[in-house]
């Protein structure tokens, strides 16, 4: 049985390689990373995330402040012995009494590289974009880049403290780009669009964040003008294919048309907040329903830069590039590494029925 293999070079991309947008951030993590082949190049645009330094028994946050034209970050400090507050996850603090998240330990922008084969990226100095206004307040995270025409695409989570909503980008050359706004309200992240109309209509597929009732699902939704969505429909249930994509799932890179349907990479965690990557085939005609699933899972984390990191036993697939014989997947470990990896037709076909 084949199976998918990762690059002998991994991690491609490491926090130490990337200079902080401003000298007193540290950059915690690059990860998470849309892709695309524009001409002989693959660029991908990763996920930044920075924090600011603290004093001992401290907490401090980053906060997005200054103007859309001019954007600047201030910090908030906490003491560590703050009753009311929960600092046991490393990437968020909570109200204890409501189990609300107050504020996010880092800010995240977004940064590109580029590559002539796809294994060795040059990073660019300076952030391409960066949050801005309020649904941005919290930051900007983990985009897919979907090509429809002559455009590239990019949706995105836009995370402020109203919460969690998707956004759209749109460039022809990765040097100057549209911002479109919110496309969907709170709480919803992991949105990947179709790269091209089917039956008339631009189709997407999502992920509503859930409350007390209903579980983190992967939803599709379509639209007229890839802005205003609807049709919303749940196609995928964690748990359907075994415990461990029991506490979430979500859609990885851009669906891919292949001749057997529309196939779809996406994320799922167990209880124990494992992240893998599964595989599912949608319809060709009709993209709201599944027509093959993977009952394990394509990979999961292994070696050291994949279960150990600032979120440990992470593997998170954002983007892809298409071959012939395959594949090129690239996706976030351990939430502070970009690494990659090819995925054979071959492999993907034994995994899926």
């Amino acid at each position: 049985m084949q199976s998918f293999s990762r690059f002998s070079e991994n991690p491609l991309l490491v926090p130490g390689q990337v200079v902080p947008s401003q000298p007193d951030m540290k950059v915690e993590g690059i990860f998470n990373c849309g892709a695309v082949q524009v001409e002989g190049s693959i660029v991908l645009l990763c996920r930044v995330a920075e924090s600011v330094s603290a004093e001992q028994g401290e907490v401090s946050v980053p906060v997005l402040s200054g103007t859309a034209s001019k954007p600047g970050i201030d910090t908030k400090r906490f003491d560590q012995k703050t009753g009311h507050l929960d600092f046991s996850d490393s990437r968020t603090i909570s109200n204890r009494a409501t189990g609300k998240v107050e504020h996010l330990t880092s800010l995240s922008h977004f940064r590109l590289a580029r590559s002539t084969d796809g294994r060795s990226f040059t990073l660019d100095e300076k952030p391409w974009i960066f949050p801005q206004g309020v649904s941005e307040q919290w930051g900007i995270e983990d985009p897919r880049i979907t090509r429809i025409d002559d455009r590239f695409y990019i949706s995105y989570s836009s995370i402020s403290p109203d919460g969690i909503t998707v956004s759209l980008i749109s460039t022809q050359d990765f040097i100057g780009f549209e911002r479109h706004g919110v496309i969907l309200p709170p709480s919803n992240k992991d949105a990947a669009l179709f790269p091209r109309k089917i039956n008339g209509r631009y189709w997407m597929l999502h992920r509503p964040i859930t409350g007390a009732i209903g579980n983190l699902n992967i939803w599709a939704a379509s639209s007229e003008n890839l802005l205003d969505w609807g049709n919303h429909t749940l196609i995928y249930r964690a748990g359907e294919s075994g415990p461990w994509e029991l506490d979430r799932v979500g859609v990885g890179p851009p669906p891919v048309w292949t001749p057997r349907g529309w196939l779809v990479m996406y994320h799922a965690a167990d209880v124990q907040s494992r992240y893998v990557a599964g595989l599912l085939l949608l319809d060709e005609e009709n993209p709201a329903r599944v027509i093959a699933r993977g009952r394990a899972p394509y990979f999961v984390p292994q070696g050291e830069a994949e279960q150990s990191g600032f979120f440990s036993n992470v593997v998170f697939p954002c983007g892809l590039v298409e071959q012939e014989q395959g594949l090129l997947v690239y996706y976030g470990a351990a939430d502070d590494k970009v690494c990659g990896g090819f995925a054979s037709w071959d492999s993907i076909w034994e995994v899926l029925t």
